[in-house]
């Protein structure tokens, strides 16, 4: 699926869920896309502890949350005949 529009706004009211879980799974499970999540955890420091500075740690929660919607797009599980 392509979209051309200069309304990014635009473009994400026409995609259902189920397309944005469709497009996500497609970038993310090629080889480049798995590099690419692989990345953008490390960049979250997903799996390391929260610091204690209150400002970085505000930095690294909202890493980790867009680094988890990003991972449960990619990954969740499509209804049948959706791909």
């Amino acid at each position: 699926m392509s979209i051309t529009t200069n309304d990014e706004h635009l473009a994400e009211e026409l995609l259902s869920e189920n397309q944005l879980k469709g497009l996500y799974r497609r970038v993310f499970s090629s080889d480049d896309g798995k590099l690419v999540l692989k990345d953008l955890e490390d960049m979250a420091k997903f799996r390391s502890p929260l610091s204690l500075d209150v400002n970085e740690m505000q930095r690294q929660e909202g890493a980790r949350i867009l680094f988890l919607r990003i991972l449960e797009l990619a990954t969740s599980p499509l209804p049948k005949g959706i791909e």
